[in-house]
């Protein structure tokens, strides 16, 4: 069951967003239970789960922003869209690690659109580790790479689990998923991570703030900021 959680001191806003969403679920006979909040500092308080938050920029004393860290220090693994007519907020936002900007009034189909990649990459990979399976979340990988003849699966709470896997066959369980993009041999990463790209280097940050630098091949980089720029303009 996703446990959704709506932030936006608009009654109106707060409602016909609650509505959209559970017409989603709804149609797709996904379980799910909406939490609707009027300020951050409500959000905050909140003790319950939340898988998915929808944030309003511009609200009294805690804005969305930082009731996204707020979030984010106590569920690591939320998903945040971020509802908006403000533009200058844009910098903060990409630094929250923002899914998806949506503007006031929020296209139906913008939404759904985002929302079927949430519940698509809620899908599971399972792998062994250790001679123990371990299962992790598609979305939750931050990387996938090489080191002295071994594989590992870096996750976004900064735990690297080595594998058995085999880079090619790691590149073959992967290829079908949308936000992977491999730019070297060495290396598949989830686009979703990426903080910077600095000549080759690419520059991934975690979800507790760990960062890990990959690198890409010189016949690789382009197509890579390709799928990174084209990721970028989902959001």
């Amino acid at each position: 069951m996703y446990c959704i959680s709506i932030c936006d001191d608009d009654r109106y806003i707060r409602e016909k967003l609650r509505s959209v969403v559970a017409n989603y679920f709804n149609e797709r006979k996904i379980e799910y239970k909406i939490s609707l909040f009027s300020s951050g500092e409500e959000l905050c308080r909140f003790t319950g789960c939340t898988d998915i938050a929808f944030l309003d920029v511009e609200m009294g004393n805690l804005n969305g922003i930082q009731t996204g860290y707020g979030l984010i220090r106590k569920n690591p693994g939320v998903i945040i869209f971020v509802v908006t007519s403000y533009r200058e907020y844009l910098d903060e936002a990409m630094d929250l690690r923002v899914f998806r900007f949506l503007e006031k009034p929020v296209d139906k189909d913008r939404l759904y659109s985002a929302l079927d990649i949430v519940t698509e990459q809620s899908k599971e990979i399972t792998f062994m580790s250790n001679h123990l399976p371990v299962t992790i979340r598609e979305r939750d990988i931050v990387c996938i790479y090489s080191c002295d003849r071994r594989t590992y699966v870096l996750t976004d709470t900064g735990v690297s689990y080595p594998t058995i896997m085999s880079m090619k066959e790691w590149t073959e369980k992967t290829k079908d998923i949308p936000c992977f993009s491999q730019p070297h041999y060495s290396y598949i990463i989830n686009l979703k991570y990426v903080s910077r790209i600095e000549g080759r280097s690419i520059v991934l940050k975690c979800k507790n703030g760990i960062s890990m630098t990959a690198y890409a091949s010189q016949r690789k980089i382009n197509s890579f900021r390709n799928d990174f720029i084209s990721d970028m303009r989902c959001r």
